[in-house]
């Protein structure tokens, strides 16, 4: 059963409903619009009710009132919400992805590098390989789906090695922790099935019209993501450094072997799952390597590959039974995440939207102060005002209000300074780098659950973690994107 409304939540919700109606009748802010003064009242009511009430209802509640905008209407809204091909793109994600955590092939991963020949080297190649698993599933899975497949495997480990969760130890703490960071990191530099990744490549459209293809988006976030995998080790290991000479006793070969043979099912899962891949990436890398033929190749829909895939998972059987039947890819959608993603795409439309005016206003409101910035310490600013933020809000609201701070300015007062297009991939990213308190992530909230670590010290090593990462993200991103963002 689901907790209920306290009364501070009842006082938020009918403020927040006070600011989505009654800025329709409000005389407006001098030089905005009614419209714009509605819809900026409903941008700041959602993000009150997604800070501290949910993205659940509240979400349907900002699209009903959206439809409420005078030149917006229900149809406008519908189609800029769910009629988006963004958000349908999702949905397919979500129900790709459990191909590989139905029949097991996420977990055989898993197990593979963490028992292979370099892992039993020593504990610490243990450890560096349970990390490398983690990440390269966490690039093509969300984050969510490789933590509850690594943290019964870590807490397997720990509890054969003889290690108890309410001793909180070194090692079980970093772990846990580590196992949050990594899927964060690998989740932030990819759009496959990873929902905020696609909520910023989405919301960028909504605001410039323009689209970022998948190659550019790995291509200045891969490396990122890579150095701070190599930063984490580095801090576990030299800075943490946590007693882990226990780990040479793991008995290997009874970890390998509880994967049991490969089945045909997890065969076909594997080879489908890499085809989707493959047409994903190549019409972006097309327009680099073969520009004469980027126009053919662009013409792949990112939702062909996925759907095709889905129907010859359900057409094929095995023993009679499909491979992936629907009625389990259906189950994978997380739809709380599917209905915010398309409100968000929806209000980063109205706010860009010209008759609307909001955007406008807000450049003319903002030139002023923009004028004392250089564009370098206002990216700078807003990729760490990123990153400090997302560690105790939700990684979507957090998207939510830096794009709304950073788009109209960058699309405005520094429209000749700042590429559009390289400062959404890295605020994209920064907002996923929540691990330090549990309201950052749903992961931080099951780790801060498991036993093996107190808030305190995901506190105390989640912080120092994102300050490293913020200096190495933001003096590596932004000449990288700049250079890739053409």
């Amino acid at each position: 059963m689901g907790k209920g409304i306290s009364g501070k939540q009842y006082v938020i919700i009918v403020i927040s409903v006070l600011l989505m109606f009654l800025t329709a009748v409000i005389p407006p802010f001098p030089g905005l619009s009614q419209a714009g003064f509605q819809v900026l009242g409903i941008l700041i009511a959602g993000l009150i009710l997604w800070l501290f009430v949910g993205t659940g209802w509240p979400s349907f509640l900002v699209l009903m009132a959206l439809m409420t905008v005078p030149g917006l209407g229900s149809k406008t809204v519908i189609q800029s919400s769910f009629g988006n091909d963004t958000a349908v793109f999702l949905m397919f994600c979500f129900m790709l992805a459990a191909s590989l955590t139905k029949t097991g092939l996420a977990r055989r991963i898993s197990i593979w590098f963490i028992t292979n020949k370099l892992s039993r080297r020593s504990p610490w190649w243990t450890m560096m390989m349970y990390f490398i698993a983690e990440f390269v599933l966490s690039l093509v899975l969300s984050s969510t789906s490789t933590f509850m497949i690594f943290l019964p495997i870590m807490t397997e480990i720990l509890t054969e090695l003889g290690y108890e969760k309410n001793k909180k130890v070194g090692v079980g703490a970093m772990m846990v922790l580590g196992t949050v960071i990594v899927g964060q990191i690998a989740n932030s530099c990819t759009p496959i099935s990873h929902a905020m990744s696609i909520t910023g490549m989405t919301t960028y459209t909504s605001y410039t019209g323009g689209t970022i293809d998948f190659f550019t988006f790995c291509a200045v976030l891969t490396p990122l993501a890579i150095v701070c995998l190599v930063l984490w080790f580095i801090i576990a290991k030299y800075i943490w450094k946590p007693d882990i000479s226990s780990f040479r006793e793991i008995n290997f070969d009874k970890l390998a072997a509880s994967c049991g043979k490969m089945g045909k099912r997890e065969k076909i899962a594997g080879v489908m799952y890499i085809i989707v891949l493959i047409l994903w990436v190549v019409p972006g890398l097309a327009r680099y390597v073969a520009p004469e033929w980027y126009d053919t190749l662009s013409l792949i829909n990112q939702n062909y590959p996925p759907l095709v895939a889905l129907f010859i998972l359900n057409l094929v059987c095995i023993e009679g039974k499909p491979v992936l039947p629907f009625q389990e890819a259906f189950k994978s959608i997380n739809w709380n995440t599917f209905v915010f993603i398309a409100t968000i795409m929806c209000l980063g439309s109205c706010l860009s939207n010209a008759d609307v005016g909001l955007r406008d206003w807000l450049a003319e409101v903002c030139t002023p102060i923009a004028a004392s910035v250089s564009p370098t310490a206002f990216m700078i600013f807003i990729l760490a005002f990123g990153i400090l933020l997302t560690n105790f809000i939700s990684n979507a609201v957090g998207l939510a209000i830096v794009f709304a701070i950073a788009m109209p300015l960058c699309t405005s007062v520094y429209a000749e300074e700042i590429n559009p297009m390289a400062i959404a991939i890295l605020m994209t990213a920064a907002v996923q780098y929540a691990w330090a308190t549990p309201p950052g992530t749903p992961n931080a909230v099951v780790a801060a659950d498991s036993g093996w670590i107190d808030t305190n010290t995901m506190f105390k090593w989640g912080m120092l973690v994102a300050l490293i990462f913020a200096i190495a993200f933001i003096g590596l991103g932004i000449p990288l994107a700049e250079a890739l963002c053409k």
